[in-house]
C-alpha cells in the first residue's frame, strides 16, 4: 500500500453495545483528502465503507502487521508482559 500513514488514537465515551471500555486504532494516510483526515473516520462518505475498492485486503496486511507489533511492544511493559 503506497503512502505513509499514521496512526490515530481517539479516545470517545460513546454508547457501545460492549460493557467494557475499548479502543479503535485507525491508520490514517497521507493520500487521505484534508477536509476528511483531519475528523473522525465515520464521516467519509458511504461509498467508502461499501466499495470493494476501499474493502480491508491483502494490502493492508503491511499495516495491520505493524499496528499490532507496535501494540505489542507497548504491552511488554504491563505486569505479565505482552499483550493480554
Amino acid at each position: 500500500m503506497p503512502g505513509a500513514w499514521t496512526v490515530e488514537v481517539v479516545a470517545a465515551a460513546v454508547s457501545h453495545t460492549d460493557d467494557f471500555l475499548h479502543a479503535h486504532i485507525r491508520p490514517r494516510f497521507d493520500w487521505e483528502p484534508d477536509d476528511l483526515v483531519r475528523g473522525p473516520v465515520w464521516l467519509y462518505p458511504r461509498d467508502r465503507w461499501t466499495d470493494p475498492l476501499y474493502r480491508l485486503g491483502p494490502g493492508h496486511e503491511p499495516v495491520r502487521s505493524n499496528i499490532g507489533a507496535e501494540l505489542d511492544r507497548l504491552g511488554a511493559g504491563r505486569p505479565g508482559g505482552g499483550p493480554p
